[in-house]
């Protein structure tokens, strides 16, 4: 074989120089991958995070609807005329010049029917008969 000249020698060397990984560029890189995966873990942290303060939001907007409802009926309650219909609807008071009425519901009455009695028991068969069923059918 025929010795190699110095220019393919060169090149060999430059390839080697372009492809030699130095440790400045390996501990870059892993830091870049560590930020990066950090990155990721934040932002995930930060979109659950979110989701549940909506979900929050939401709870606090019923819970207040809830508690407005609660002090209009708080406010009913404490009032003459909710102690007047309770005392009518419950007691039947009334006023004086008014008519009490009250109606019951009525059923019509219940017709019972006694149940029709048993079919009489028909009576054996003679033996003869028995027998001669069991044989020829």
């Amino acid at each position: 074989m025929p010795p190699e000249s110095s220019s393919t020698q060169k090149q060999k060397t430059k390839r080697l120089e372009r492809l030699r990984v130095r440790p400045a560029y390996i501990i870059l890189a892993i830091l870049m991958a560590l930020f990066a995966f950090k990155f990721i873990q934040k932002t995930q942290e930060i979109r659950a995070l979110r989701q549940e303060e909506t979900a929050l939001r939401f709870e606090n907007q019923q819970t207040a609807a809830e508690n407005a409802r609660l002090q209009h009926a708080i406010g009913y309650y404490r009032t003459s005329d909710y102690i007047e219909n309770e005392a009518r609807a419950l007691f039947g008071y009334t006023k004086p010049g008014e008519v009490a009425i009250q109606s019951s519901i009525t059923h019509a009455p219940v017709v019972t029917v006694r149940p029709a009695p048993p079919p009489p028991v028909p009576p054996p068969l003679p033996v003869w008969k028995q027998w001669w069923r069991s044989f020829f059918g």
